[in-house]
């Protein structure tokens, strides 16, 4: 199963790059622990400020993986990331079918902390994301301002929009994103092991879904 962790290293995660540079140790830490768990996952991370920059190449993840490091860094532009996502995830996914049996939907976690200053110009990307052939699901938690209306727009699909809640410190909520994005990502392999594919979303607190109506 294809994952793609995208984390926003903008400046406004000036405060919580320790916390984001733990939540990748974490997550190695969750997929480590069991080799068929580490076997059936291909994990990539993306950071993005002004640009998408691929810092861990599509990987089988273990103990002795190299993490990235983090730095935040000015701008907060999504069109750069879906334009990566809509370049690599048809690369990789066909190259992952000649390595393996099967092949599920790859899955994106999409982290939002700081504003986008590109706001009219990638929604076109992201929707050629969504129409292409192996379009991800993609869940989006936005922890930063106007929350709902960005993971709203980003997910792709309604059910997968979770936001922090409000008041919550921003360390904090960086830490509940690590803890949901490990219990997603392990329940999803169970799942995929078990013969389903289950995408549901199990929020800790701290963290609280999208309205519907939103």
């Amino acid at each position: 199963m294809p994952v793609y962790l995208v984390v926003d290293t903008s400046a406004a995660t000036a405060g919580c790059v320790t916390e984001l540079e733990n939540a990748l140790r974490s997550l190695q830490t969750a997929l480590s622990t069991s080799n068929e768990i580490a076997e059936a996952v291909r994990l990539s991370v993306i950071a993005y400020s002004d640009g998408a920059d691929v810092v861990l190449p599509q990987t089988k993840v273990s103990w002795t993986t190299r993490m990235p490091d983090l730095r935040a860094s000015a701008g907060c532009r999504y069109r750069p990331v879906f334009r990566r996502l809509l370049e690599l995830v048809p690369q990789e996914t066909e190259r992952l079918k000649q390595q393996v049996s099967r092949v599920v939907r790859p899955v994106v976690f999409f982290l939002s902390v700081g504003q986008a200053e590109d706001g009219a110009e990638w929604p076109a990307v992201h929707t050629a994301l969504m129409a292409h052939e192996f379009r991800p699901h993609v869940v989006a938690c936005a922890i930063g301002e106007d929350r709902e209306r960005t993971a709203g727009r980003i997910a792709s699909r309604p059910e997968l929009a979770v936001t922090a809640v409000d008041g919550a410190d921003l360390g904090r909520s960086v830490v509940q994103f690590s803890v949901f994005t490990q219990q997603t990502v392990l329940n999803l392999v169970r799942g995929m092991l078990a013969g389903r594919m289950d995408l549901t979303l199990a929020c800790p607190e701290g963290l609280t879904p999208v309205p519907a109506e939103r």
